[in-house]
């Protein structure tokens, strides 16, 4: 369960600001500053989240086996 999280997690943080950086050849809509500040700030958290999992589960061997 964590492991699925912790994936879809880093996920999100990896794809859902494609929107703000897709070329769309013309003009480039992008996102409001609400939504980059959003971004900004929880992305960073939750991606120390995501890699903070990753280093307790090694460390207490919910690896895998």
């Amino acid at each position: 369960m964590w492991w699925l999280t912790t994936v879809a997690l880093m996920g999100v943080v990896v794809y859902v600001q494609y929107e703000d950086v897709k070329d769309y050849g013309h003009e480039k809509p992008g996102w409001s500053m609400l939504q980059r500040t959003a971004y900004e700030t929880l992305s960073r958290t939750a991606w120390g989240l995501a890699i903070g999992w990753i280093i307790y589960a090694c460390n207490y061997g919910y690896a895998g086996t």
